[in-house]
């Protein structure tokens, strides 16, 4: 928790916003001392490796949706809280109607990316939080 609390006080606005820019997948955040910079893979491999965070695959995540994990605007799932389920082929049943059973609940919502991400995620990790947060 330590190192999560270190990196929730570099990314902690203490500028306007349009001082923390985002280049490419890069968080640049300008305080009145220094410049940090992050990259999508550091703060990836940070909330993964160190907070244990149950993640989607780095090809479908956001260095914004990663900065919200990191903030604590976003909620994090433990690796080692997760339920798994399997959730089979059929037509009818795809990315968008498996989130929208899940739509209204306010900590589902909490712990996934918005909405228009949504569709970059794997049935495997959208199935898994939404049956470890709902049961």
């Amino acid at each position: 928790m330590h190192s999560l609390n270190w990196l929730r006080s570099l990314l902690q606005p203490s500028l306007p916003s349009s001082k923390a820019k985002e280049v490419s997948t890069t968080i640049i955040h300008s305080s009145r001392s220094s410049i940090y910079w992050f990259s999508s893979i550091e703060v990836y491999r940070f909330l993964s490796s160190e907070v244990k965070a149950y993640l989607p695959s780095y090809e479908t995540v956001t260095v914004w949706h990663l900065r919200d994990l990191a903030m604590g605007v976003k909620r994090i799932i433990y690796s080692d809280r997760v339920k798994h389920i399997d959730v089979p082929q059929f037509e009818g049943l795809s990315i968008q109607d498996i989130f929208n059973f899940a739509r209204g609940d306010q900590d589902v919502e909490s712990a996934l990316p918005p909405g228009n991400e949504i569709k970059k995620l794997s049935r495997a990790y959208l199935a898994n939080v939404i049956y470890t947060i709902m049961g």
